[in-house]
């Protein structure tokens, strides 16, 4: 505000009074929650991938979000950051907000899978015969394969039959349960 004073003749004395106004705007804190998200290794990414929602926006403004993910398939730590990307249906009207908006983490969690050996047995005397299994819950994709071997020995008695899994690059993705077979015999070796 200005003030400016003068004096005119014959004794009159005035007074102007210049008001200067400039609209001032501020922002209004809000804040968008997004929740986190997971799915298993080797499902597709639920959809939608998440939701949330917001306080402090006017209803009015129509403010929504869509979500992503940051890339990666893998299993393992760390979680992959979701980002809420929002939007409004009044034109501009998120710039009348301070928003607070974190996203969220999505996690994939290890594929339940197995591997369990066959029962074999064999006569005292005669070769191994060829040890056989099944995988359970791996993905084709991943090409997990098993090789089995059995406890060393050659007297007449049981014999513990297990797996080793490869390749190992691709492991990490499952929780696994690694069975083994034992085979009794009584007319020979077993294992």
């Amino acid at each position: 505000m200005v003030v400016k004073s003068a004096y005119e003749a014959p004794k009159r004395f005035f007074t102007q009074i210049f008001i200067h106004s400039s609209e001032s705007h501020q922002q209004t804190n809000a804040t968008w929650t997004t929740i986190a998200a997971s799915k298993t290794y080797g499902d597709p990414d639920p959809s939608p991938l998440t939701t949330g929602s917001g306080t402090g926006f006017l209803i009015s403004d129509g403010v929504t979000a869509t979500y992503s993910r940051a890339a990666g398939e893998k299993a393992s730590r760390p979680t992959y950051h979701i980002t809420a990307t929002l939007s409004a249906t009044v034109s501009g009207a998120l710039n009348n907000y301070h928003i607070t908006n974190t996203g969220a983490e999505f996690t994939i969690n290890k594929r339940p899978a197995s591997v369990t050996p066959n029962t074999a047995s064999k006569i005292y005397g005669d070769a191994d015969p060829a040890l056989s299994g099944t995988l359970t819950g791996f993905l084709s994709g991943d090409n997990v394969t098993a090789t089995y071997s059995r406890t060393a020995g050659e007297t007449v008695g049981t014999y513990t039959i297990s797996a080793t899994l490869s390749p190992a690059g691709v492991l990490g993705n499952y929780q696994i349960t690694y069975n083994t077979a034992c085979s009794p015999s009584t007319n020979g070796l077993s294992q």
